[in-house]
């Protein structure tokens, strides 16, 4: 990400924008020596100097700041001075230099205190300070190290060793710089990329008589590659396809769109649940990358009927709650979509089943990611552990529900948090067999 912009320091001026961000070096101020290489020491040309180097003097000594400032500046740094510490801080609040030469040894605010006072809102990435003292005991160059500084040189300085430090934070601080704003580029793509993975799921959830319905997502980083889609059903049913991609991030993400695609297309082309995911597991085999699989399931709900119907391609494809709190695991089904060619499945097809629900019961379906979200001790919830936190809920209404279970799940991971996506759908039974309100 970006650092932050310059906040306001102790004796300076309001702050004001970064000048790396694309700005021409700063012109030399008041304090400031003459340009010019005539003259230059053979020392002093090392290697070619950064962009937009400019560097802060600060010493109460004006021989000394004369001194090294020239002689900086034949180096082809750009350069301003500071009489003290205050003046330091503010110089440094008016517009942030490339790095710091910090005398240790001033009258009212000292180096060290100056140094404190800096890293209290710049980290030594972004703001390289070199101290300069007269007196190179131990002990004040490990206060001085602990305290934040960069490195330290000692009087008088020997110009090629302060030119050749200088030079090593200065690639530091750019390379840092250089990997912070391609993290900010790449967290703005993630969230561009989050915002499209999230559209491709339905806009809102359809209205089946005799049901209710309630749906969460909550991807572990800013995309995923769970999967959540409406889709063709036969005889007047809806067809509900809750699916999740091997792995996470981009390339889930990225998926995702394929699989909306070929889903789609399965289920237009056959009306049958079971020889649609039979045509887009095939489709899935010849599309997708290597490694790439699909874990899902297809529901066929029905107005006014209390059984569901399920195509499965899950191994764990969640539960049936009961009214009363108590549950069962829904039936296992077929090797992932896309791991085998369909005439290869172990029994020749995806496993089909109904499920009759009475008044108050609850289909939950989840994504593995659910089951397998660690406490801070390390165990995972499993389907016994979302069982009962299912059990402890069944008062609520399906999307209250979902809501409720996410954050007992986010309680049970702690601080930690979820490495992988987390999904849940539930349908609720809200009437009997003929269609009457409980």
């Amino acid at each position: 990400m970006n650092p932050p912009p310059n906040p306001p320091l102790p004796g300076g001026p309001p702050p004001h924008p970064d000048p790396r961000a694309g700005q021409a070096p700063p012109a030399p101020v008041s304090g400031a020596h003459p340009g010019g290489t005539a003259g230059r020491h053979p020392t002093e040309s090392l290697a070619p100097v950064p962009a937009a180097s400019e560097i802060l003097v600060v010493d109460d000594e004006e021989f000394n700041r004369d001194m090294l400032g020239r002689r900086l500046q034949r180096a082809g740094f750009q350069i301003r001075t500071a009489v003290d510490g205050r003046a330091a801080l503010a110089a440094v609040g008016e517009r942030l230099p490339a790095a710091v030469l910090l005398d240790v040894m001033m009258p009212d605010l000292d180096g060290l205190a100056v140094l404190r006072e800096l890293r209290r809102h710049y980290s030594s990435h972004l703001l390289p300070i070199v101290m300069v003292t007269a007196r190179d005991t131990g002990e004040q160059i490990v206060e001085a190290l602990q305290a934040g500084a960069n490195d330290y040189v000692t009087k008088p300085v020997d110009l090629p060793v302060l030119l050749a430090r200088l030079r090593t934070h200065l690639a530091l601080r750019a390379a840092h710089l250089s990997l912070a704003e391609r993290d900010r580029k790449t967290r703005t793509d993630l969230e561009i990329a989050r915002r499209v993975h999230r559209r491709l799921f339905p806009a809102a959830l359809p209205a089946i008589s005799g049901f209710s319905l309630g749906f969460g997502f909550a991807p572990a980083a800013a995309v995923g590659g769970d999967f959540f889609d409406l889709v063709p059903a036969p005889q007047g049913g809806t067809g509900l396809f809750f699916g999740d991609i091997s792995g996470h991030g981009v390339a889930g993400a990225l998926l995702t769109a394929l699989l909306k695609t070929l889903l789609q297309n399965a289920c237009r082309e056959e009306p049958n649940p079971a020889a649609a995911l039979r045509r887009l597991n095939d489709r899935i085999s010849d599309e997708f990358p290597e490694g790439f699989f699909v874990s899902g399931l297809h529901l066929t709900v029905y107005p006014g009927r209390p059984d569901i119907h399920l195509v499965s391609a899950c191994p764990d494809p969640g539960l049936l709650v009961r009214a009363d709190g108590s549950w069962q695991a829904l039936p296992q089904g077929a090797p992932f979509l896309g791991m085998f060619p369909s005439d290869a499945l172990p029994d020749g097809d995806f496993p089909a089943s109904t499920v009759a629900l009475a008044s108050g019961d609850r289909l939950v379906v989840v994504t593995d990611g659910l089951l397998e979200v660690r406490d801070p001790a390390g165990r995972p919830l499993t389907l016994s552990g979302l069982g009962d936190l299912c059990g402890q809920l069944v008062h609520l209404p399906a999307p209250a529900f979902v809501e409720a279970l996410l954050a007992r799940i986010a309680e049970f991971a702690g601080p930690a948090g979820s490495e992988d996506d987390l999904m849940a759908l539930v349908v609720r039974c809200d009437g009997d067999p003929t269609g009457g309100t409980p």
